[in-house]
């Protein structure tokens, strides 16, 4: 029979497991916490930057509703949003098959 150890007495490998510990600890602080900081710090400096330099008084007047229809009318508007509903069409239809599965096809 073997003796057993107390767990009040310390290893060698205490020793090891309280530096991995540590280590552990550096790595998550610098892991995806450390990189969250690191993104929520860029996002106020960027607020900062932004809140700083964007203009205060705007213009009152912007296109109006005629003017944007009339948009739509010429060969770039039509081309521009028969392309955006073609691919909302095709996502659209891509979601429903990837939904059903290959089981309810056919």
């Amino acid at each position: 029979m073997t003796a057993r150890r107390s767990s009040t007495t310390s290893s060698p490998r205490d020793g090891n497991r309280r530096t991995g510990d540590r280590r552990l600890r550096r790595a998550e602080l610098l892991g995806w916490r450390g990189t969250f900081r690191a993104v929520a710090v860029l996002a106020a400096l960027a607020a900062l930057v932004i809140a700083r330099f964007t203009p205060v008084d705007v213009p009152d007047h912007g296109p109006s509703v005629r003017t944007e229809l009339r948009a739509i009318g010429t060969r770039a508007g039509a081309s521009a949003l028969e392309s955006s509903l073609g691919g909302l069409a095709a996502l659209l239809i891509m979601a429903a098959l990837r939904l059903t599965g290959p089981a309810n096809r056919g």
